[in-house]
């Protein structure tokens, strides 16, 4: 256990534990995903009964529906991808004549100067540039009678093969979908939605945990830290003050946590390093609030530095009578009857 004599001459503080330290990071972390879970959901629902919400999600619901590239619930306004196998019931006939409307009819999303089939000065043709009739690669027989597409599959292919072949398609078609401005709008206002739910909730979660415990138990202390015996100090050793525990919170809830999201988790990464290479093993947020985490079961957390000065200018028996420093008592495991 590592000693902190910091500008201090007594050594009242020891650096908590590094066991102990990761256990208590995993009991908030765990409360934190809770509580964040708790208020994504909650706002989600929110924003979702809301008359934005529902216009929102009836729009981009319509353009999905309007490609017939999925499956459909108008009762929940949901869609769900054309996944099952081609060759499976007569799923090619819904699967494939989906795929024709969506190249060959107007207002379904399929835009071809977008598409990944455009060629400058080359009209579209669905027959040529999607299932490659004439070609030597094509998998479909266009031997029919009047040349109506059929989609039947040119002899020898295995079901394998077949089912291959349209995840190519279907994929390729979904990606042409994607291209068109109507459905890149309406899915960025979900997607920012998303992202500042997920932030919003992260911070929330972090409310409870980082901010109402610490202020509840004492001494800086989360849940964690308060099951573990471990507490914050001031960045000389000193009991920390109520605004060093509030910009503590602010750092690990908007920087740490909600930033995530943003900075595509480099602000852990930075944190996770600083508590690797610091000398106290100072995340970020205890770097920016000055303040550590000590062990609280055999450390001597004074007010300031008189009271500890005073304390240790007693004799051992007046320090037993005297004792100004709080120091939180030894964890005893409960015996089995």
């Amino acid at each position: 256990m590592q000693e902190i004599k910091a500008k201090r001459k007594y050594p009242s503080i020891l650096v908590a534990p590094f066991g102990r330290r990761l256990k208590a990071s995993l009991v908030d972390f765990l409360l934190v995903i809770v509580l964040a879970f708790v208020s994504f959901v909650i706002v989600d629902s929110i924003y979702s009964n809301s008359k934005v919400g529902r216009a929102a999600n009836l729009a981009f619901y319509n353009v999905k529906k309007n490609s017939t590239l999925y499956y459909t619930y108008d009762d929940t306004m949901t869609t769900a991808f054309l996944t099952l196998d081609i060759n499976e019931n007569d799923n090619y006939v819904r699967y494939l004549g989906g795929l024709e409307y969506f190249y060959t009819q107007e207002n379904t999303g399929f835009i071809y100067e977008k598409s990944t089939y455009y060629e400058e000065g080359v009209a579209f043709n669905y027959r040529t540039m999607v299932l490659k009739e004439g070609a030597e690669d094509s998998f479909f027989d266009f031997e029919t009678p009047y040349k109506i597409i059929t989609y039947s599959f040119k002899e020898g292919i295995s079901p394998g093969d077949r089912n291959e072949v349209w995840k190519n398609l279907y994929g390729h078609a979904l990606a042409n979908l994607q291209a068109n401005p109507t459905y890149q709008k309406t899915e960025r206002t979900l997607r920012i939605f998303v992202a500042l739910n997920l932030t919003l909730s992260a911070f929330i979660g972090t409310i409870i945990p980082a901010l109402a415990l610490p202020f509840f138990f004492g001494h800086g202390r989360s849940l964690g830290k308060y099951l573990t015996g471990l507490a914050v100090v001031d960045k000389d050793g000193y009991k920390v003050t109520w605004w060093r525990v509030l910009i503590r919170f602010l750092v690990f809830s908007i920087f740490e946590i909600a930033a995530n999201f943003y900075g595509f988790f480099i602000p852990l990464l930075l944190t996770s390093g600083m508590f690797a290479i610091t000398r106290k093993h100072q995340p970020l947020h205890d770097i920016f609030s000055g303040t550590f985490v000590i062990d609280a079961r055999t450390s001597k957390i004074f007010n300031n530095i008189a009271n500890e000065e005073e304390y240790y200018a007693m004799s051992p028996e007046e320090r037993e009578l005297n004792k100004n420093y709080y120091q939180e008592k030894p964890y005893v495991p409960l015996r089995k009857l």
